[in-house]
């Protein structure tokens, strides 16, 4: 399990300054989080504005800049808590699986299953506190199945019941209660045998979890009044519940159908399994019935839960994904006899390394064509055989586990080098650019940029350099006031500055759709599609001199050691 967890945090570390899968959620947490290092003020989240945005609680801004704190700012130390809480959430899996099922096999499988999955890997590489709330109701549900289902009753598994319960509800609010009033309704609709309601209660370490969230509540209200509740209030409950319920039909069709793809290969594999040996897999969840209903009761509340919801978000059901990941990996070890699989599961492995190594082939037979790196499809298809060759005799359940690290890697391949290659972002080039013509720059205009770069340009420059939105079109004025401008083309075009110096500053990729890759697969309108599909972006400079923008008060950017 140790190289399991270190596997994932390793192969998951290069996609940290990855902007390919960055999502525009991340601009409230980075730039709240750089209006509290530049004002001091580690209470009040805002928006890039300095309006106050309390739709989430404090902790996962704190996340940040700690770490911001540690290692200066930039997009590696800033998605580096997110990692490390994904780590943890691959770990607590196997510890969870090891505490319900007993069985250490299926307990690295389960992890193995967590490590692979494709929402935890992104979320884990994102600065958003979904993987936070994941793993801390993880661990809080590990608490509890301690005290319930074997009855440990030790401060441990009561801190970790209520103290993960506590930091789920600092990170993302409502949500984190859920793990207590769940396990609360297990025990009066289950009733295990031989634990009480009361045997849950434990005043001292209750009341010093719930000052966690209470604490950064008061402080809030005290200094924003009613608002800071409200919004949060709204934010979670209030708009949620908003319009006609006939949504509900297609969240639960959407979510069911969310969770079984997100869990490909290991759902068909499960299925396999109970296929293959229906009757062993059947006294296996009977055997552990108890273990098996409180898992698959919070996944149920949570699907419930959320498809009352207006708005349909995959991601919204992570807290359950490693329940689900003990559930399949039950059904997929209680197949196994002497550690060796089943005929039909035994193919069906075999198949997916074949279909890694397919795909490892066709990106490099693709790679010219795209402008990726071949390297990336030769790791795929070396790491597919190596894999296949070197697990061929390896026990069952280490096949599994080898299985989940060559899906991590096939996964973690396309998002640095396939997706790299056709959402690209003009930030850092921007920003080396911006450098190269003053190093000095606190401020600089900018036309024509989505506001996704312009915070992609705020944390890159470490919070040092401020794009200032032009308005209404006073791009001359702009350009005299700074002395550079950038923008994209398409605001070139419409500008055609005179007297100017024009440079070429970053490039970006827009978004594609179904006709753009059937386009694309055309070799006649590849390089058409292709150029469709990028935009370029230029420095603007004036030759003669100009008075400079004022220079905002020096902030306080936290540099590595903790100086600033």
């Amino acid at each position: 399990m140790a190289i399991l967890a270190a596997l994932f945090l390793c192969l998951c570390f290069p996609l940290l300054g990855s902007l390919a899968h960055w999502r525009a959620d991340e601009r409230f947490y980075t730039d709240a989080a750089l209006r509290m290092v530049q004002t001091g003020d580690w209470l009040s989240p805002t928006y890039a504005d300095g309006s106050p945005r309390f739709k989430k609680p404090v902790l996962s801004y704190w996340a940040i800049l700690a770490s911001w704190k540690s290692l200066g700012i930039g997009y590696e130390s800033t998605r580096l808590p997110s990692l490390l809480a994904g780590t943890g959430t691959v770990w607590l899996t196997f510890e969870l699986a090891l505490l319900l099922w007993r069985r250490p096999r299926e307990a690295l499988v389960a992890a193995a299953i967590t490590g692979s999955n494709m929402t935890v890997m992104l979320l884990s590489t994102r600065s958003t506190p979904d993987i936070f709330l994941c793993f801390f109701t993880t661990a809080s549900l590990l608490g509890f199945a301690g005290l319930i289902l074997r009855r440990k009753l030790s401060t441990g598994y009561y801190a970790l019941a209520y103290f993960g319960a506590a930091l789920a509800v600092a990170t993302k609010g409502l949500a984190g209660i859920l793990p207590v009033l769940y396990a609360y309704l297990y025990c009066a609709l289950a009733r295990p045998r031989g634990v009480r309601l009361r045997d849950l209660i434990h005043p001292a370490i209750m009341v010093c979890a719930v000052a966690i969230p209470a604490t950064w509540f008061a402080l809030a209200v005290a200094k924003h009044g009613r608002f800071a509740l409200m919004d949060l209030f709204m934010d979670q409950i209030g708009r949620r519940l908003s319009g006609s319920k006939v949504y509900i039909l297609a969240n639960l069709g959407h979510y069911l159908g969310s969770v079984t793809g997100q869990f490909l290969p290991w759902s068909l594999l499960a299925l396999t399994a109970l296929a293959a040996n229906s009757l062993k897999c059947l006294e296996q969840f009977r055997i552990h019935r108890r273990e098996a209903l409180f898992a698959a009761g919070w996944v149920l509340m949570l699907y419930i839960l959320f498809a009352c919801g207006n708005q349909q978000r995959a991601r919204y059901l992570l807290p359950a994904y490693p329940q689900v990941a003990l559930l399949l990996a039950l059904a997929i070890g209680s197949s196994i006899r002497n550690e060796t699989f089943p005929r039909p599961v035994e193919w069906t492995v075999r198949l997916l390394y074949a279909l890694g190594l397919t795909a490892g082939i066709g990106l490099m037979t693709m790679a010219p064509l795209i402008g990726i790196p071949m390297a990336a499809g030769g790791i795929i298809a070396a790491a597919a055989v190596l894999f296949a060759v070197v697990t061929w005799r390896w026990a069952a359940t280490h096949r599994l586990a080898a299985l989940g690290v060559c899906l991590l890697l096939i996964m973690v391949v396309i998002t640095r080098g396939v997706m790299g290659a056709f959402f690209l972002s003009p930030a850092r080039t921007i920003v080396d650019r911006v450098r190269g013509w003053n190093p000095d720059c606190a401020r600089i205009p900018v036309a024509g940029l989505h506001s996704n770069y312009v915070c992609q340009i705020r944390v890159i420059s470490g919070g040092r350099i401020e794009p200032l939105v032009i308005q209404d079109e006073r791009y001359d004025d702009a350009l005299r006031a700074a002395g550079a401008v950038v923008c994209s083309d398409a605001v070139l075009r419409r500008w055609n500055p005179v007297d100017c110096l024009i440079e070429p500053c970053g490039r970006s990729g827009r978004e594609w759709n179904r006709r753009d890759v059937v386009a694309f697969l055309n070799p006649r309108m590849r390089e058409n599609a292709l150029t469709a599909k990028r935009m370029t972006y230029h420095l603007i400079m004036i030759t003669r001199a100009v008075t400079q923008l004022p220079a905002p008060p020096p902030a306080a950017v936290p540099q590595p050691g903790g100086k600033s």
